[in-house]
């Protein structure tokens, strides 16, 4: 969990040390029980923004194997197969997630739409995005993102607006290293979209 919770530091601060202690602290939990679905799951979220792909899939399908059933798990492999070129294997993930627990975290939405931006179903991005609350400075570009793909300036720039007042010094560089993608394409998709919100680089 210390792991899980260091990398959401890592969200806001940007700062690769932070994610080095997220490292340090998920390989300390493997360490003390290899059986542990949980720990695999924690080590391949890390994974996942050192661009260690294939290494967090290995991690995080290990801890689907040993506990097929929890949605978390579920959740974290469909925002890896999101990330990989998978976003159609993401969204099949999330259609199943909803049946084992209709009660979803705002977490849900977010990977949702994530994975229907990365189809380009820019409109499904956004009724997915609306569903969540509450929204962090993130999700409020991704919003921009959207809305500026399907040409409605004026929501995009307002979502944009939004963006700088909950986080001022927003970079589209700077976010960059906390969205990663195997493909420089698809992170590609969703920088330039923020640029066509209005968001600075």
């Amino acid at each position: 969990m210390l792991a899980y919770m260091t990398v959401v530091a890592f969200f806001e601060d940007l700062n690769f040390e932070t994610l080095n202690q997220a490292l340090a602290s998920a390989q300390k939990a493997l360490s003390l029980d290899e059986m542990d679905a949980f720990c695999h799951c924690q080590l391949g979220f890390v994974l996942i923004y050192y661009e260690r792909f294939e290494e967090a899939e290995l991690h995080i399908g290990r801890a689907v194997s040993l506990n097929a059933n929890n949605v978390f798990f579920a959740m974290h492999q469909a925002n890896l197969f999101a990330r990989i070129g998978k976003a159609q294997e993401a969204l099949e993930i999330l259609d199943l997630v909803v049946l084992r627990d209709p009660l979803m975290p705002p977490v849900y939405w977010e990977l949702r739409s994530l994975a229907l931006f990365h189809l380009q179903r820019y409109d499904d991005t956004i009724k997915a995005m609306l569903q969540m609350n509450p929204r962090q400075y993130w999700d409020h570009a991704v919003l921009a993102a959207a809305y500026a793909r399907l040409g409605r300036e004026a929501e995009a720039r307002a979502e944009a607006a939004e963006v700088l007042r909950m986080k001022p010094d927003f970079s589209v560089l700077a976010y960059a290293r906390q969205d990663p993608f195997r493909d420089p394409a698809d992170q590609r998709r969703v920088l330039d979209g923020f640029r066509m919100a209005g968001l600075p680089d």
